[in-house]
């Protein structure tokens, strides 16, 4: 509707500046006729001429006004059809109160474990419109870490029948090939664009699926910042973290640091661990926002206290460094040691690279290779070189490094073998 309006005007202008144009030679014709041969009138062929163009004129103002007509007319049916379903929704709600709870928790305050405990309370119950269902299947495929299970998904979202949500996380499901649908399974419709505007989930998982290219679809960050605006405009807090990271970014939209950080803030605002990590990092790099380090140690303490692993490791830089906080080593490692055995590749890298170094904790190789193998597993560029380097090290100073580097003969060691 919007991309029609704006064509109509466009065309509207257009015709107006033609318009105009065409005017101004007539006017001058005119006056240099009545100059030279006294007001005398136009010739028939130029007054059909004329005609003409003011009747081709007439018929292009009736279009554009038909168009206008007709957005105008979709507008309100869209209107209509929202306050119906509104309406519909408002009494589902009252008959089925978890399920609907559990939505709200997971839309508008972005509390994903709440959520789901609440989901399970109105599948407990007996809720009969699928929303407690299909609010599972979300938490599951996309809430939280804890919770992700892309074949509970799928079991949730089909029990879920015909409910907007859990039908918008089956057609996900296929559109991604997940779960049944990485096995053939066809047995449902993949995700449409019917529902964008009537909640925010279909948007945000449109959003996803062009951030990402998943689903066959090319890699689009335009289309997915509009899919993320529509989603983020009826509260989506993980849609305007999205948004937010392509205004930082630069990607689908020209860059706006402020515009990504007012998106950070009303994403934090609802709860999102995700966002208030943003938020630190613009304040550590000055991002957007002056640089100040206690604001940034207060998002990152405030993410890392709901679980969020980034905010937990680059809350461990805080600490080690002293800035933005009183400094404490001890407070640092422990934070990079959850981090890591909570499976971050960066926090893995990082105590690798301690125990190689006998920074921060004893010297000890095996437990270097222990982690920067798990780094590097995970695809972490720096853990395979580093490895390298342990293996150098350790035939250099021996397994638990007790060598003396003075005592020991360099050049049998070919390094570009190991």
């Amino acid at each position: 509707e919007q991309k029609e309006l704006k064509e109509a005007r466009q065309q509207k202008e257009l015709e107006e500046a033609r318009q105009q144009k065409a005017a101004k030679p007539v006017a001058a014709t005119v006056t240099t006729t009545a100059e030279q041969s006294g007001d005398k009138p136009l010739s028939k062929s130029a007054q059909r001429k004329l005609r003409e163009k003011k009747r081709k004129l007439k018929l292009r103002q009736q279009k554009i006004q038909q168009k206008e007509a007709a957005l105008l007319r979709a507008r309100q049916k869209l209107a209509e059809a929202k306050a119906n379903f509104a309406e519909e929704q408002a009494k589902l709600a009252a008959e089925n109160p978890h399920g609907h709870a559990a939505d709200r928790l997971i839309f508008a305050q972005y509390d994903p474990d709440a959520a789901y405990a609440e989901a399970l309370k109105g599948i407990a119950a007996g809720e009969k419109d699928g929303r407690a269902y299909g609010v599972a299947a979300h938490c599951c495929l996309l809430g939280d870490s804890s919770l992700k299970d892309d074949e509970e998904a799928d079991r949730l979202a089909r029990l879920g029948g015909d409910d907007l949500v859990a039908r918008t996380v089956l057609g996900s499901l296929r559109m991604w090939g997940y779960a049944s649908f990485s096995r053939g399974a066809t047995d449902v419709p993949p995700l449409t664009e019917e529902a964008v505007d009537f909640h925010p989930l279909p948007g945000f998982y449109w959003g996803l699926t062009f951030e990402s290219g998943m689903g066959g679809f090319a890699q689009n960050f335009r289309r997915a910042a509009k899919f993320f605006q529509r989603s983020a405009v009826q509260g989506n807090a993980f849609s305007k973290c999205n948004l937010g990271a392509l205004y930082r970014d630069g990607c689908g939209v020209d860059q706006h640091y402020p515009k990504a950080i007012a998106l950070f803030r009303e994403a934090a605002e609802l709860g999102m661990a995700r966002a208030e990590s943003y938020l630190g990092r613009a304040y550590w790099v000055g991002q957007g926002v002056p640089q100040d380090y206690h604001l940034s140690y207060q998002w990152y303490s405030s993410a890392a206290a709901k679980g969020y692993l980034n905010a937990i490791f680059n809350l461990s830089s805080c600490y080690l460094t002293g800035l933005g906080v009183a400094k404490d080593v001890a407070r640092g490692l422990t934070l990079i040691r959850d981090a890591a055995e909570k499976g971050h590749p960066l926090a893995q890298f990082k105590l690798g690279v301690s125990y190689m170094d006998g920074e921060l904790v004893t010297l000890d190789y095996k437990q270097a290779r222990y982690w920067l193998t798990l780094s590097a597993a995970q695809g972490t560029p720096e853990a395979q070189d580093t490895l390298t380097f342990l293996t150098i090290k350790e035939h250099t100073f021996g397994p638990n490094g007790e060598y003396d580097v003075d005592t020991v003969t360099l050049s049998k060691y070919d390094t570009d073998d190991i």
